[in-house]
């Protein structure tokens, strides 16, 4: 079903793209779009956390929460952020573009109150439904976004979604570009880091047409982990690790680990030099041939 915005709506959503992209610091752009977007989406309570996967293998890490509260209603974000209460949302942080969905699509009605979910964290805050936007920039995590309604409020409508779907385009690519870019010494350190190690493994996937998966088993190959230890850490059997070195080995031309840990050292280091301007470039792929 197609939808659209009235003329009002329209106008106050291009103003909204156009506050978002003037800001420079991640919290700014948190606390700006959850006051704007309480025009446009009426919710109770909403919250913006930053999404990272600082290890391959070893999960996402949940950081730097800006929460819009009624007053004397704070959202607990530490126990939210502390709680396992993300595996209804796997599949959505686990693609590689961005994705907006309510709670009521992804939850069984019949046990979600039975759900630790449901008792520690939406009974005790008084909400019940929830509305979520994953962002994701060239398959880097970046942030989560959800709102949320008591229950005696109706569930987030489709166009509720069709407007934060619309407005997830934006804040994708401004987060994505806050964290690497931000003035605030918070946001630089946490972000920067993790943000040119994704764009160095998306080079290498771009470069010699790896995968994202055949990527975390290169790291961890590099980092002299065992089969053992990567198959435990990765949830994978080790049939299943084997035909992924055998494809990094073929892709990249080498015949061993050491080799692979040459050649990352290799990639890693021109990256880097094209990536400061102090040479090399990031434009064409290696075609092929042992080291």
């Amino acid at each position: 079903m197609r939808y659209t915005l009235s003329d009002r709506e329209f106008t106050f959503f291009s103003q909204m793209v156009y506050r978002i992209n003037s800001l420079t610091c991640y919290e700014e752009v948190a606390a700006t779009v959850l006051k704007q977007l309480q025009y446009i989406i009426p919710f109770t309570k909403g919250i913006i956390f930053q999404i990272c996967e600082t290890e391959p293998g070893m999960g996402l890490v949940y950081q730097n929460p800006v929460a819009l509260d009624p007053p004397g209603q704070a959202f607990d974000e530490d126990r939210f952020m502390k709680g396992s209460y993300r595996s209804d949302w796997l599949s959505y942080t686990s693609s590689p573009w961005s994705n907006t969905f309510r709670q009521s699509d992804i939850r069984d009605e019949a046990t979600f109150r039975d759900t630790p979910l449901y008792r520690d964290i939406y009974r005790p805050q008084d909400i019940y439904y929830g509305l979520h936007s994953i962002l994701v920039h060239k398959d880097h995590k970046l942030a989560q976004l959800g709102l949320f309604r008591p229950e005696e409020a109706k569930d987030f409508s489709e166009r509720d979604v069709f407007i934060l779907s619309a407005l997830s385009l934006h804040l994708e690519l401004k987060l994505y570009s806050v964290l690497e870019n931000s003035p605030c010494v918070k946001c630089r350190s946490q972000g920067s880091r993790l943000l040119e190690e994704n764009e160095f493994h998306y080079d290498m996937m771009r470069r010699f047409g790896l995968t994202k998966r055949e990527i975390e088993v290169g790291v961890l190959l590099c980092r002299g982990m065992s089969s053992q230890e990567i198959t435990v850490s990765l949830f994978i059997s080790k049939s299943t690790l084997d035909k992924h070195i055998y494809n990094i080995y073929r892709k990249t031309g080498v015949k061993n680990r050491t080799q692979l840990v040459r050649l990352f050292d290799q990639e890693s280091s021109r990256f880097n030099a094209a990536l400061r301007g102090g040479g090399g470039s990031i434009d064409h792929p290696r075609q092929g041939g042992s080291l």
